[in-house]
This record gives C-alpha cells, sequence and structure tokens, in this order.
C-alpha cells in the first residue's frame, strides 16, 4: 500500500512563514539621526575643500607675481648717487617725499612715486592708465597693470598685486644697505577696500598708505568708504614693545573691538620683521615671536586692513630682495 506523502513532506518541508518584524520608531528614529549626521559631515567637507582649493590657487599666484616683480626690479635702473645723469636716485626720490630721516633711521618707507623714468608725481605712479574719476590718467611707472599679473584679464578683474616698501638698514649718514621688501596682497572682487576711516579723508591719509590710489574707482563726489577695490599696505606708530606685544590703536573706529588687525593677519614692523598676529585686541596684538628691540626698536607696523566687509588681512606673501637686486 502505497502511503500518500506529499501533504506530510510540505509541511515538514516548508512550515508556515510568520510575518517579518517591523522596524520600531525609535530605531527609524536613531536611523535618520545617523544618515542626518553623515550627510552633515560630507557636505562639511565642500566649504573646506572650497576654501583650500582658492588659498592653493591664490599662494601659487602669489609665488608667480613675485618672480615677475623680481624681474621686473632688477631692470630698473635705481642708483643711491644722487648726479647719476641715466639712473634714478633712490637719495633724491626719498628725500623729496619723507625728508631726510629715512638715511639714518633705518625705518621702511613707501618707494617714492618719483621713483621711475616717468618722472611722475604725487600719487599718479600708482595709477593705472584709464583710472575712472577725477584722478591723472597717465602712464606712470609701475602702473598697477604691472604690479599684477594676468594679461588677459582686465585689472579690475586680477586678484594679486604686488606692493613694494624700501628701507635704508645702515643708519650711518650716507652709507646704504638697501632692502626692498615686496608685500603681495590678494582682493576678494566682491569685497570694497576703502581708504576712508569713519566715512572720512584726513590731509594726511595718503601718506599713510603704501598704495593709497590702487582701486581708486570713484569720483571726488563719491562716498569716500565706497571707492577702492583693492586692498590697501598701511602704516601705524606703535605705542610700546614688550615681549611679543605690539601696542598700537587697532580700533580706528572707537567702538572698543579691533578693526585693523585680526588673528592670523601678516604684519611687518618699521625693521623689516615679519610676524603672523596670534591674538588681536582694540590696543595690541600678541605675533608669533618676540619683537627685537635692538639695535633699532621698531616705531612704525605696516598691515593691510581689513575690507568693508570686515575679512582679515589680504597680504598673502612678504618677500626682501637685497640692496644688489636693487641698486644697480
Amino acid at each position: 500500500m502505497i502511503r500518500d506523502h506529499t501533504h506530510h513532506d510540505r509541511a515538514s518541508t516548508h512550515p508556515a512563514r510568520r510575518p517579518g518584524k517591523g522596524l520600531t520608531l525609535m530605531e527609524i528614529m536613531i536611523a535618520t539621526g545617523i544618515l542626518a549626521v553623515g550627510m552633515v559631515a560630507v557636505a562639511s567637507l565642500f566649504p573646506a575643500a572650497i576654501h583650500l582649493q582658492q588659498s592653493t590657487v591664490k599662494d601659487l599666484a602669489a609665488q608667480q607675481l613675485l618672480s615677475h616683480a623680481e624681474a621686473m626690479i632688477r631692470e630698473r635702473t635705481f642708483t643711491d648717487d644722487p648726479n647719476h645723469p641715466l639712473k634714478d636716485s633712490l637719495t633724491v626720490a626719498l628725500d623729496a617725499e619723507n625728508g631726510t630721516d629715512w638715511d639714518t633711521d633705518g625705518k621702511l618707507y613707501r618707494l617714492p612715486n618719483s621713483a621711475g623714468r616717468s618722472g611722475a608725481n604725487a600719487h599718479q605712479a600708482w595709477l593705472p592708465p584709464d583710472t575712472i574719476g577725477t584722478m591723472p590718467t597717465n602712464r606712470p611707472t609701475w602702473m598697477l597693470a604691472e604690479r599684477s599679473i594676468g594679461a588677459m584679464f582686465d585689472v579690475a578683474d586680477r586678484s594679486v598685486f604686488w606692493v613694494p616698501l624700501i628701507q635704508d638698514a645702515d643708519t650711518r649718514p650716507g652709507q646704504y644697505d638697501w632692502q626692498l621688501v615686496l608685500i603681495v596682497i590678494a582682493a576678494d572682487r566682491d569685497e570694497n577696500y576703502s581708504r576712508a576711516i569713519n566715512g572720512a579723508l584726513s590731509s594726511n591719509q595718503e601718506e599713510l598708505w603704501a598704495n593709497f590710489w590702487d582701486g581708486w574707482t570713484g569720483s571726488g563726489t563719491a562716498d569716500a568708504n565706497d571707492t577702492w577695490s583693492i586692498p590697501g599696505v598701511r602704516r601705524a606708530d606703535i605705542n610700546r614693545v614688550s615681549g611679543n606685544v605690539i601696542r598700537f590703536n587697532n580700533d580706528l573706529t572707537g567702538n572698543g573691538v579691533p578693526d585693523q588687525v585680526a588673528a592670523g593677519a601678516t604684519v611687518i614692523d618699521s625693521n623689516g620683521v615679519v610676524y603672523r598676529v596670534v591674538t588681536a585686541e582694540d590696543d595690541r596684538i600678541n605675533v608669533n615671536a618676540d619683537v627685537p628691540i635692538t639695535p633699532i626698536e621698531p616705531t612704525q607696523l605696516w598691515y593691510s586692513p581689513p575690507s568693508s566687509e570686515g575679512r582679515s588681512s589680504s597680504i598673502v606673501r612678504v618677500k626682501a630682495l637685497s640692496g644688489t637686486d636693487v641698486v644697480k
């Protein structure tokens, strides 16, 4: 007798399936939280990557610009002979703009606007050839276009520029130890770099800046706070130096908040020593090394103020060239 095991075998090999267990509300909330944290972590990488890429591009552009600047400077015909018939005398130019203190005080000064073949006066040597507004439109030595790179772009669309400072480090009268300090600044094209203090320009403002008229885009009647597209390099008087603390007026608006130099900025003292700012207050900054006070205690500080939008210093690189590169 043959037994039919079909029903029995099906029941034993394919037991009845129970409904699958679903996720609890707590498990769903935990999974959602983990997913959200992961998405935020991934998203946070993009601004950092973009910032890193922008910093790398600016650094490479700054290095290229320094090479360009050095080549230009070596082609110039500067001399310290006040009577040389063919070369441009730094001594005569410095005397005309700064008096004679530069020969014995060892300080950094802005490179005189009159130093160059064009013989341009006052601020003209820093102007581009077609400046908008009421400023002169001649083609002087070291135009803004020559202190930047990117020949395929209009000057207004370029992002890095170099600004020169000059120093006679030998304090003996009539003895010279020339140093040319090149400061590379980077501009953000959507920001304004006003030279005005509290909306006004005082009569002595121009002499405080190494490149006062750089990026001037306004007219004589324009708001002084809204007419500069390129960062400036400015000097301030130092009140006192102690260790790594430099005391000066870091609050030109008078609201108790540092508004000229911020942490992370690059500054240069009047002896040509470069520092990185660690902390900043309204009346002082702490820098990354003790400030040398011998043989000469620094009395001035060169820096690039933030834009009107509050960004930090625009200084990207600083490089000093010896006298053999400057004076022929």
